[in-house]
């Protein structure tokens, strides 16, 4: 990584700059400040739109009591003014994460809702027939 220069001039030092990655896009940083915080100096004011009419939510709290600036980070959804940067760290959007799980989907030829003795023969009758069986 590289060295930014220090705002010795204003008597901050922000200290090393780093990468990380949201939705697979490269974002610099410093090390140690929140993902939110990142976001928000290279101009990002939205991680989700709203369920009805698909608006834009802004990060409201910057203190993870609004739940507005989620993401998910491997395999745990947080909000991102909680987590830290640190040089490689990958997040990703709560949009991006849905429309990779929908490119993702399988193609079923049977879903059985249910494991009862019922659903059980069933699936076990269409797996012997051939059928792809969920």
């Amino acid at each position: 990584t590289s060295e930014m220069p220090s705002l010795r001039a204003s008597g901050v030092d922000r200290g090393a700059l780093v990468r990380f990655a949201l939705d697979g896009q490269s974002i610099e940083a410093f090390a140690g400040e929140s993902v939110a915080a990142a976001l928000y100096a290279q101009g990002t004011r939205t991680l989700r739109h709203s369920p009805q009419g698909n608006l834009p939510r802004g990060m409201f709290c910057l203190m993870g009591s609004c739940q507005e600036c989620l993401v998910w980070v491997g395999p745990r959804k947080l909000p991102s003014c909680q987590v830290p940067v640190s040089s490689g760290l990958q997040v990703e959007s709560l949009a991006f994460r849905e429309a990779s799980m929908v490119e993702s989907s399988i193609t079923l030829d049977l879903l059985i809702m249910g494991a009862g003795p019922a659903g059980a023969s069933a699936a076990l009758r269409a797996r012997k027939l051939g059928l792809s069986v969920l």
